[in-house]
């Protein structure tokens, strides 16, 4: 039994829906309009914060509490290669992750970022030098003898040459070891480690022989 018998009236397919999308069209850039302008009133009331977790993920953000900013302490390190239009080499309020992640790819932040990596290499470097020379007189105190024992004009054994590997570390002569030695014994002579570069030759003649 159909309840068209009982006064009920059949709706067109689809006849409803067109009408709803219909009224979806004329109003939809109304709308849009107005959820924007209420997202943009939002944006501009909403207090930002400085979220902690930023100085983990970006090593360089330091906050200042006193102040309520926050700012880009490489930049700051190297002024004469910072952007100092930049919000955050200022400092600013403006606790934004896109400012934070735009200011990360410009070219300024990454040279000072490269000076900063330049400076740890050679501060590295140095200290291991300062070590190794450390090592050296250690070794030699176990004998009963030091640098200064070893001077041509003083009595006994003198340190004629050192043999050490062709790095920069040890045979540079601005900073390396052997430039070290020669400000104690400056008639000290530097020649490169035989036995290494008998291993480099093996190896280098190594990679046209097959057989090997």
């Amino acid at each position: 039994m159909s309840l068209l018998n009982f006064g009920f009236t059949q709706e067109k397919k689809g006849h409803g829906v067109a009408e709803d999308q219909c009224k979806r069209s004329a109003d939809g850039p109304a709308a849009a309009d107005e959820v924007q302008t209420k997202n943009k009133k939002y944006d501009t009331q909403r207090k930002r914060l400085f979220l902690p977790q930023w100085k983990t993920k970006w090593l360089w953000v330091v906050y200042d509490e006193e102040k309520g900013v926050m700012f880009c302490q490489t930049c700051r390190k190297y002024p004469s290669l910072a952007d100092k239009s930049s919000p955050l080499f200022s400092g600013t309020s403006n606790f934004r992750v896109d400012l934070v992640k735009s200011h990360q790819r410009s070219r300024e932040h990454e040279a000072c970022g490269m000076r900063i990596q330049h400076e740890s290499k050679e501060r590295a470097t140095t200290e291991l030098k300062g070590r190794i020379y450390s090592s050296i007189q250690k070794g030699l105190e176990t004998v009963n003898l030091s640098f200064e024992k070893l001077q041509p004009t003083a009595p006994g054994p003198s340190l004629a040459c050192a043999n050490f590997d062709g790095c920069n570390v040890m045979l540079g002569q601005r900073g390396g070891v052997i430039s070290q030695i020669k400000e104690v014994i400056p008639t000290a002579l530097e020649i490169h480690c035989v036995a290494h570069k008998l291993e480099r030759a093996v190896l280098d003649a190594s990679k046209s022989c097959p057989q090997m």
